[in-house]
């Protein structure tokens, strides 16, 4: 029974990194495109 979860657990963990890792770069860019609109605003 443990042998098939703790595969599941590393999937699990990959691919919560993979999500925050995507989110993470999603809220750079945001960001890099509020300073751009701040500064020709300015």
């Amino acid at each position: 029974m443990l042998n098939h979860f703790i595969p599941l657990v590393h999937v699990g963990k990959y691919l919560l990194m993979v999500v925050l890792n995507a989110m993470h770069r999603k809220v750079i860019k945001i960001m890099e495109y509020q300073v751009l609109i701040i500064l020709s605003v300015a």
